[in-house]
């Protein structure tokens, strides 16, 4: 499961904000972590993370976006990494066990 963060409303008649996070992309986060600052010219907001997961981030520190604009999400455990990258020892690997299942 994924958290979408989204950016907030400091106010009623605020459509913009300005993202600054406080992480960086990939990084692991813990539920209820600070994980982004939403700044206005009238107010500030902070956000915290509502699982624990990998963060990744869609829109750059110092970006301003609309309210309600999607501008991350944060991936349950290894769901960011769920396909491992295949290096030339895996492929042998992979190479031995199908020769081996065969026998």
């Amino acid at each position: 499961m994924k958290q979408t963060i989204i950016a907030p409303s400091p106010g009623e008649s605020i459509t913009e904000v300005v993202v600054n996070w406080l992480k960086k992309d990939g990084d692991s986060v813990k539920k209820n972590e600070a994980i982004a600052e939403f700044e206005s010219e009238k107010a500030s907001l902070e956000v915290v993370a509502e699982q624990d997961g990998i963060l990744k981030i869609s829109i750059e520190t110092g970006t301003e976006c609309k309210v309600g604009q999607e501008v991350g999400e944060i991936m349950e455990g290894g769901e960011a990494n769920a396909e491992p990258e295949k290096t030339e020892e895996n492929k042998d690997q992979e190479t031995t066990d199908e020769t081996t299942d065969r026998l």
